[in-house]
């Protein structure tokens, strides 16, 4: 988690996602109820943690929603390649994940980077099966969809998008493409 407090490891062969509450320096405890399924993604790959909207006036709902659970991160996950591409949001609870969302983003070849922008509430997510940056609204709020005229393709010459990095303010988005060794810049 950006705070530190947490560490989450995709286990794609097994299916699951391990989580750590990160103790003193050095020192790791296995979060109970995990290593666990996320509902929606089948073989984990890239990792986001999001901050939990504070919690409502009212009583919370029944439904699994961000302010449901006594957790303080949202837990974004990609599908990894080969897989179909798809995003799923969980809550990171002691016990397992809770179910929030899940978006399937209709492309083949997995997801392979996530950079979070919490301000603006949206994730950025590689598309390497059609070498393009996905755009997806309403992170935080747990509703996620497509933003307009997403995905954005690379320029040519550009292959297998992975890492990602959101500048200051999120003006910029960096893209490391490991299929041609480049970076893009969006912005």
């Amino acid at each position: 988690a950006p705070d530190g407090s947490l560490l989450a490891v995709a286990l794609p062969d097994e299916g699951k996602v391990a989580l750590f509450a990160v103790r003193e320096p050095g020192i790791l405890a296995a979060v109970p109820g995990w290593p666990a399924a996320v509902p929606g993604i089948d073989r984990p790959g890239p990792l986001a943690f999001l901050p939990r909207p504070a919690a409502p006036a009212s009583p919370a709902p029944a439904l699994a929603t961000p302010a449901a659970a006594p957790a303080g991160w949202i837990l974004a996950v990609g599908e990894a390649p080969p897989e179909a591409a798809a995003i799923a949001l969980a809550v990171a609870a002691p016990g397992g994940p809770v179910a929030v969302s899940a978006l399937d983003l209709g492309q083949g070849g997995g997801t392979l980077g996530i950079a979070p922008d919490a301000e603006r509430d949206r994730l950025f997510v590689s598309l390497p099966g059609i070498d393009s940056v996905a755009v997806v609204e309403g992170a935080v709020a747990g509703s996620l969809r497509l933003a307009p005229g997403s995905p954005t393709a690379l320029p040519d010459g550009a292959r297998t998008p992975a890492g990602l990095a959101l500048g200051p303010g999120g003006r910029r988005l960096h893209v490391v493409s490991r299929g041609s060794n480049s970076i893009t810049t969006f912005g």
